[in-house]
């Protein structure tokens, strides 16, 4: 909800291109994608984050710029604790 995608690297350059999001992956509210990035199979994007690189697979990115925090598997762990809190 509320994530924006964009489509124009450079804009304004008629040239687009569009974003990836691979098989299960979560983008959370807030979150800016920038044009050819390609959010990897699994992968979670929190939200507000601005992410300008691809993120790979089982990867969870924070921040702005966008950067690795922790995996897939690290991720699921935590919010199966707190769902169990």
């Amino acid at each position: 909800p509320g994530a924006a995608l964009t489509n124009d690297p450079y804009p304004p350059s008629e040239k687009l291109a569009g974003v990836i999001i691979e098989d299960n992956a979560v983008i959370g509210s807030k979150a800016v994608i920038k044009a050819g990035v390609t959010i990897g199979k699994n992968s979670v994007v929190a939200m507000g984050a601005v992410v300008i690189n691809d993120v790979l697979p089982n990867t969870v990115v924070v921040g702005v710029p966008a950067k690795p925090k922790y995996s897939r598997d690290e991720y699921d762990k935590k919010q199966s604790e707190w769902k169990n809190t």
